[in-house]
């Protein structure tokens, strides 16, 4: 009976990985039939569009400012998909599938290297894989294209990791190349510069008795991993020019705090480089809590992460810090080294809780790379189980595959809510129903009376957020569309008054100028107002489209002396510009 069940056991440890690889692939095929959604995907295409064929290595990689958001390498893939694909949505989505599926690979071969080896290493790694590449928490990343940052930056990490096991040489440079690939993709992936050393360290611990050998492996791939952040922070501070900026006001070598206006916060002006109060840093712990808490089990399901119970998720993570300490005491490391390395995986995503950079402070895709982890830390656990028959096989085997059929089942029908804009705008509602900025998005999907209700309840909202300057002009705008001019210019004043930049003097203009209201009485009003606030626009950043309004209306006025003066000023400030070529044919009529 024995020697008739060996065969069986080999076959479905060969055969199990890339059975499974195939129900990750027929449980994701939708994603490649879905659209953009609304949040930036669309601006990213259009960007590339427009930039394409002035596209250069050399300035994609270098910038004159540090941004919040560097990731050169994304931007580069982008590309690709644009050069072989052009505007396929099919083609940009199969970008996210295969790089989920490459990523459910490494972490079977990561995993086939945690587990214990004479127990079934296959079939758990196999197990591990699944956890990971079918947990409902990874179709944010997969299914939305701006998610790429997330599956890159893990595919990198996970790279670095596998290519520090190899018995070879050329992991001494596969690994750095890694890991500077994936802070190219997102900056997350610098979790893994610490965890490799962690892994280094457990790994020499285990095989040498000499402590003074632990200790040189682990700076030698501490250096080894250092090379590539200092190559990366080169990169992102454009050869360290922050370090010399000179003020024009205090007259010393100071950080910038400010960027010009185009531009995304500057990362050196956050306060990853300042100080924390004390109750900024304390809201870490339930942060910590919460994180792991989703990593275990991720429901329910949330698209906007605004809120957390802080006592509730505090004490969670207390406790888990109390079983930490007890495994330590009696010399267990096996726990509480996984537990250090699974913080260590969500780690950048702390200074986004504390610093609000993002929309959101708390995000699901924010664990991507955490799930790999965790998903292979289930797996040994299990493993462990079954190994030493704590628990009767049967119901190890049960468990598993009722975890593995409630995620299956969850991610399958979760990945549709992300098939278009009003499905996943209408979910997250249902889950932030009184957020003002998941109002505003979800209105941005609507049309009619719907959105113009939408934008209402989210200006109305007495709590502040972000864009509410921006929905103010949004809802001016639909007012003004219905013929309420009076209404819309009310909401106008107001948004202005919230925030007086160029985005919002432009945005203003354009409503007003743009208007087809037919009333002889405030048509001169109108223009002029418009006028006024382009110019405002104007002071604020010198473009060349805030110009050319500035220009044209000018003309339409009839002070033909100003818009000629304007014209000349556009082609002389952007002579390369669509709207250079514009202004010289004015300029022939003037």
């Amino acid at each position: 009976m024995k020697s008739a069940t060996r065969p069986i056991k080999k076959v479905i440890s060969n055969y199990a990985f890339y059975l499974s690889l195939l129900l990750v692939m027929a449980i994701f095929l939708p994603v490649n039939y879905f659209e953009f959604i609304n949040f930036d995907d669309v601006d990213v295409l259009n960007r590339i569009h427009d930039r394409f064929d002035s596209f250069q290595l050399k300035e994609h990689f270098f910038f004159s400012h540090t941004k919040q958001y560097y990731r050169p390498l994304i931007e580069l893939i982008c590309y690709m998909d644009y050069a072989l694909w052009g505007q396929s949505l099919s083609a940009w989505h199969i970008t996210n599938y295969f790089l989920h599926l490459a990523n459910a690979a490494l972490v079977y071969l990561i995993a086939k290297q945690w587990m214990l080896p004479d127990n079934n290493p296959k079939i758990f790694a196999t197990v591990a894989m699944l956890f990971f590449a079918l947990n409902p928490m990874t179709c944010e990343s997969v299914v939305w294209i701006s998610g790429r940052s997330d599956l890159a930056g893990t595919f990198f990490a996970l790279a670095a990791i596998w290519a520090y096991y190899l018995n070879s040489r050329l992991r001494y440079f596969l690994v750095p190349a890694s890991v500077l690939a994936g802070m190219f993709c997102k900056e997350n992936a610098i979790a893994v510069i610490p965890i490799i050393i962690i892994i280094d360290a457990v790994r020499q611990a285990k095989c040498r008795d000499n402590y003074t050998d632990v200790i040189k492996s682990v700076i030698k791939w501490s250096i080894l991993t250092a090379i590539p952040f200092l190559i990366y922070f080169f990169f992102r501070t454009n050869g360290f020019e922050h370090y010399f900026y000179a003020s024009e006001k205090a007259k010393t070598i100071v950080m910038p705090h400010t960027l010009p206006k185009n531009s995304a916060p500057d990362l050196l002006s956050t306060k990853i480089f300042g100080v924390y109060s004390v109750g900024e840093l304390l809201f870490l712990f339930p942060v910590i809590g919460f994180y792991i808490k989703k990593l275990i089990i991720p429901f329910p399901l949330n698209f906007a992460i605004v809120n957390i119970h802080t006592i509730v998720y505090s004490v969670f993570f207390s406790l888990l810090c109390l079983i930490n300490l007890i495994f330590a005491c009696y010399r267990k490391w096996t726990l509480p080294v996984f537990f250090i390395i699974l913080i260590l995986s969500f780690s950048p995503s702390l200074l986004v809780a504390l610093d609000k950079v993002a929309w959101v402070p708390m995000a699901e895709r924010y664990l991507y790379f955490s799930l790999t982890v965790m998903s292979i830390g289930i797996a040994m656990l299990f493993q462990w189980m079954y190994q030493y028959k704590n628990i009767h096989p049967k119901i190890i085997i049960t468990t598993l595959i009722i975890f593995l059929s409630v995620n299956t089942i969850s991610t399958f029908y979760r990945q549709f809510d992300f098939k278009d804009d009003r499905s996943i705008w209408r979910v997250t509602l249902k889950n932030n129903p009184e957020n003002s900025m998941v109002l505003c998005l979800y209105g941005q999907s609507l049309e009619g009376k719907e959105k113009e209700k939408a934008f209402e309840k989210a200006v109305s909202n007495p709590e502040p957020f972000k864009w509410r300057d921006k929905a103010t002009l949004t809802l001016a705008g639909i007012k003004m569309a219905d013929g309420k001019y009076h209404e819309a210019m009310q909401l106008i004043d107001h948004a202005l008054t919230i925030k007086k930049n160029y985005e919002n003097y432009y945005h203003a203009a354009t409503i007003i100028y743009e208007s087809d209201i037919e009333d002889a009485a405030f048509e001169l009003e109108r223009i002029d107002l418009a006028l006024g606030y382009f110019q405002e626009a104007y002071k604020k950043r010198k473009t060349a489209d805030s110009i050319y309004k500035i220009a044209t209306i000018l003309k339409r006025l009839g002070k033909h002396t100003e818009a000629r003066i304007k014209f000349q000023e556009l082609i002389k400030r952007h002579p390369k510009s669509e709207y250079a070529k514009y202004s010289e044919k004015h300029l022939r009529w003037l």
